[in-house]
């Protein structure tokens, strides 16, 4: 699956939020989880917003759609996952994310007797749409 930081945002405020020139500004304010990926990028990308860091990564997306703080840069998946969940939230620039990462699955090495039973069944899935359709169920929220 690829992967990349996005922003996730109120809906009303799309049209603001469209870079990320757009959001490091100095009247955003911009809430970020300690110690992992997401404040690494913010700490390396942001420079004139304000940054407040929130010890717990799942209160951060109502106090975004509470107008508490204005963004949160995580994953492209978790935001479009949060804005499922929340018709007040956005998740923004996840066709291009500000990185370029792939989610993946580990398994012991050299088993290539496994490694390619499951290709297999990952190319089986794929051409089914069973991908598509647990995106839709567990990412997008929205149960066919």
């Amino acid at each position: 699956m690829n992967d990349g930081k996005a922003p996730l945002i109120r809906k009303e405020d799309q049209e603001r939020f469209k870079s990320l020139e757009g959001i490091d500004r100095p009247d955003v304010i911009i809430g970020v989880n300690p110690g992992g990926t997401n404040q690494n990028f913010v700490n390396a990308n942001i420079k004139k917003a304000k940054v407040v860091v929130i010890n717990n990564n799942l209160d951060i997306p109502p106090m975004v759609a509470n107008g508490e703080i204005d963004v949160m840069i995580t994953d492209s998946v978790e935001a479009i996952f949060y804005a499922g969940q929340d018709s007040r939230l956005y998740a923004a620039l996840t066709d291009n994310t500000f990185t370029k990462s792939q989610k993946g699955y580990l398994m012991h090495q050299n088993d290539t007797v496994f490694q390619n039973w499951v290709d297999l069944w990952m190319e089986e899935m794929e051409l089914q749409g069973e991908f598509n359709r647990l995106k839709a169920d567990w990412i997008y929220g929205k149960q066919e």
